[in-house]
């Protein structure tokens, strides 16, 4: 993946990069991978870009993986600095980016209108953010919210969706809501936007399209893409393979 990306190292990458949150709780490395991203942030600051995901939280990662990889590794006295200082990083991330006026990126997904009327409003949430479920309802919905396909949507769940300005309960997660095209449709033409990409669901191919662009705005156009949650971990794979492979050669 590191070989894909940037060859010759993040300092000399040609593109622009943005992840899309949930560095954490997935998997062993969640430290190293974050001091390597924070690594290329330092080095190309305007070129590595980082939205949070929903486990860029404390919360969650207690009840997951970062939290005791952290105290595993460095002692409990360590471990709980090292913790704490990199939630103090997730606690300052952005909830979103827009590419070039028109695609809209965040972790989860879009707000319900009545909570984000425009996408400005995401402006005004406070920074520092230790607890956006406390702090604010439009970082939690950013962080939480998912689309809903409509062959998945049952007559009960379209009573509710069509109630609520095409957005419902989010029952497979137990917080935040799944959205439909109507809402979709509703948020990009207010916010006179032209795509939506989120991460937050695994899809083994790399990436899914959900949902797509009303017919009456612009046919085949799609609008939600959905990247790989695990892409960072086999990154930091990747790279610790490679690292063996030249420490082991250096030994001859």
């Amino acid at each position: 993946m590191e070989a894909a990306l940037w060859p010759s190292g993040p300092a000399l990458a040609a593109a622009r990069i943005l992840f899309l949150g949930d560095y954490v709780d997935r998997g062993s490395h969640g430290t190293e991978l974050m001091a390597y991203l924070l690594a290329a942030k330092l080095q190309r600051p305007d070129a590595v870009l980082m939205v949070r995901g929903n486990h860029e939280t404390r919360d969650i990662q207690k009840m997951f993986t970062f939290y005791n990889e952290c105290l595993a590794k460095y002692g409990e006295n360590e471990g709980l600095k090292i913790w704490n200082a990199v939630n103090n990083v997730f606690d300052v991330l952005p909830l979103a980016a827009v590419i070039d006026d028109k695609v809209f990126c965040c972790h989860g997904g879009i707000p319900p209108p009545w909570v984000c009327p425009l996408i400005s409003a995401i402006d005004k949430v406070p920074v520092p953010l230790t607890k956006p479920a406390e702090q604010s309802s439009i970082a939690w919905e950013l962080l939480w919210n998912d689309p809903i396909k409509p062959n998945k949507i049952t007559a009960t769940l379209q009573l509710e969706l069509s109630s609520n300005e095409g957005f419902a309960a989010n029952t497979k997660r137990g917080t935040g809501h799944v959205f439909d095209q109507n809402a979709l449709d509703r948020f990009l033409l207010a916010n006179q936007l032209s795509h939506v990409v989120r991460a937050h669901e695994l899809h083994q191919n790399g990436f899914m399209v959900t949902l797509q662009m009303s017919a009456s705005r612009s046919p085949g156009v799609s609008v939600l893409i959905i990247p790989l949650l695990w892409w960072y971990q086999r990154l930091w794979r990747g790279i610790a393979r490679r690292r063996e492979t030249e420490a082991h050669a250096s030994q001859y």
